[in-house]
């Protein structure tokens, strides 16, 4: 058990003055509740963190740009929040994000077998928020039927009235 449950252990328990400053039943009591509590935030934890890896949950994250109440500042947070916005199979946003250069009529993601795992971030170029291009490689990770697929691509970025937007992308292999 670590130090800082044992501290909350006798914070929550000062009567106990018995081994290691708890009485076995006290110890029992409140590491099972410890426990309770640690599984309760790792499941809730798990459950909210936004699909981009960032770390953040979903509404510190991503959600505020899919929304649209915050623009992304640079095209490493476009590109984040696109594919956030696969996982949520918002099709919507992934054409409102699409440079009008290249954007497809329609999208069809409802019934994509695709589960999206993850997203990792090989490298950027350029797209700041003072830069007008950029350049995000990315490897994404996802399942159809149970078997796991790799999707690598280096996506192009570009403003357009402002706003960054997804112009396109090389694959630069898949499995």
């Amino acid at each position: 058990m670590g130090q800082a449950a044992l501290i909350w252990f006798r914070a929550s328990c000062s009567g106990c003055r018995y081994l290691l400053g708890l009485s076995f039943l006290c110890y029992r009591l409140v590491a099972s509740e410890f426990e309770f509590f640690y599984q309760l935030m790792a499941k809730q934890k798990k459950s909210s963190l936004c699909p981009c890896g960032y770390g953040l949950p979903l509404a510190q994250c991503c959600q505020f740009i899919i929304e649209g109440s915050k623009p992304a500042q640079s095209a490493l947070a476009l590109m984040r929040s696109r594919y956030t916005a696969f996982t949520l199979a918002d099709e919507a946003y992934l054409l409102k994000t699409w440079h009008s250069s290249t954007r497809p009529t329609h999208l069809d993601l409802g019934d994509s077998p695709q589960q999206w795992v993850r997203l990792k971030i090989i490298h950027t170029e350029m797209g700041q928020p003072a830069d007008d291009e950029g350049v995000v490689e990315f490897v994404a990770v996802y399942k159809v039927n149970g078997q796991a697929h790799r999707m690598h691509e280096r996506s192009r970025f570009s403003r357009q009235a402002g706003a960054w937007r997804y112009l396109d992308g090389v694959h630069k292999g898949s499995e």
